[in-house]
């Protein structure tokens, strides 16, 4: 299934803190810089799904805002009940 994001980068702390539309508005507690927004990314929704952190792949928006994650072996509603 393919997740639609949103990030805020440089938050407090790292959270999914609205719905937009079709797309979750996801605060990253990482620096905007140096790849580890990404692999911040990436562990949080794997800890939200409960699957591993390498089942979870950035497929668009490498570099903006907003995000589309490929997520490999959930539902769609299982992933949005995190």
């Amino acid at each position: 299934m393919v997740l639609k994001l949103l990030n805020q980068l440089g938050a407090i702390t790292t959270a999914i803190i609205d719905q937009c539309g079709d797309a979750l508005k996801i605060c990253i507690a990482t620096p905007p810089f140096g790849g580890k927004t990404k692999s911040a990314l990436y562990a949080f929704i794997a800890v939200k799904v409960s699957i591993c952190r390498t089942a979870v792949a950035v497929i668009s928006g490498l570099g903006v805002h907003a995000k589309g994650a490929h997520v490999k072996g959930i539902a769609a509603a299982d992933a949005l009940k995190g």
